[in-house]
């Protein structure tokens, strides 16, 4: 099967997994995600494959068929260490992995809505933040423990979603497991906004 292939296959269960989110935001992504299916994207094998070796390596056929289908093309897509709009430091930001699908900086351009995937390794926190833009991952592959404000945390695994209103303070950890999530972002999803409240 052709990376194009893969890619457009990827992009539907992403605009399933948002269908079926239960929101309305959720639907409007999974309707800018439509526009987008068919285009052919500029997908060139990566020079470095680092990132996506390790994207790889942490993948089992027990997690998300659409983590499954990133592993298979993880090699042409544009992975990153993200600072995560600089609220993290150096160290930390070694920990995680992403690309953005659609959004200001991603593979699509979108100044509306931003779709991405992020790894999160072992035993690590992403400290307590919050944004304007409202949230929600979908977990693909491990599992991470989450909370918000001040209510218990809560295990999310493979096929959950966890939801981040527009400027709820959230957190999140891993133990002896990797989490691998889907994310969207609605509404105000500068990255402006994001350096605003680091």
């Amino acid at each position: 099967m052709s990376v194009e292939k893969i890619f457009r296959d990827s992009i539907l269960n992403l605009i399933t997994i948002y269908q079926n989110e239960g929101s309305n935001n959720g639907l409007l992504t999974a309707k800018a995600l439509d526009k987008i299916r068919d285009k052919t994207p500029n997908l060139k094998k990566n020079s470095n494959d680092e990132l996506s070796n390790i994207f790889d390596s942490y993948i089992s056929k027990k997690d998300h068929i659409l983590a499954q289908q990133i592993k298979e093309i993880s090699n042409y897509l544009p992975w990153e260490r993200s600072s995560m709009g600089g609220r993290i430091d150096e160290d930390l930001k070694k920990e995680f992995i992403q690309f953005v699908l659609l959004g200001p900086t991603g593979i699509f351009k979108s100044n509306d809505y931003e779709v991405g995937i992020l790894m999160q390794m072992p035993n690590i926190d992403y400290p307590a933040r919050k944004h304007p833009a409202e949230e929600t991952f979908f977990i693909i592959g491990g599992q991470g423990y989450f909370s918000k404000n001040d209510e218990p945390e809560v295990l999310g695994q493979v096929g959950d979603y966890i939801h981040h209103p527009s400027m709820v303070s959230h957190a999140n950890r891993t133990e002896n497991h990797h989490i691998v999530w889907s994310w969207r972002w609605s509404g105000d999803i500068s990255q402006e906004s994001y350096y605003k409240y680091k």
